[in-house]
């Protein structure tokens, strides 16, 4: 694992764990697994992994369990602004940041 992305992996789990973000996410190639899970162990963060492609992984970082049951309804892509906001709201955004963003951003049809 390259120096920059365990860099991001340690600040991730650092803003998870002061409670600056519910939650956060990082792709990580599977052949990564072992330093990622100990990232995250020695940051005293939770975590999960879902495949995202044969070489990649999506890794959750997390305080509450309960979170990951909000994870596991959400699309793979936000689409409304229900959908934009629950995003927004897991990754720590305030509610005007995730507003603005809501009200400049056409929502995307079907």
């Amino acid at each position: 694992m390259d120096r920059e992305t365990i860099g991001q992996l340690r600040e991730l789990c650092q803003q998870v764990y002061r409670g600056s973000k519910p939650c956060a996410m990082i792709p990580v190639k599977k052949k990564y697994i072992g330093p990622a899970k100990a990232i995250c162990i020695m940051e005293n963060c939770k975590f999960r992994f879902n495949d995202l492609s044969e070489e990649w992984l999506t890794l959750w970082v997390y305080i509450r369990d309960e979170l990951m049951d909000v994870v596991d309804c959400l699309p793979e892509k936000p689409e409304s602004a229900a959908d934009h906001y629950l995003f927004g709201a897991l990754f720590g955004y305030s509610n005007d940041a995730i507003c603005d963003y809501i009200s400049t951003t056409p929502e995307e049809k079907s």
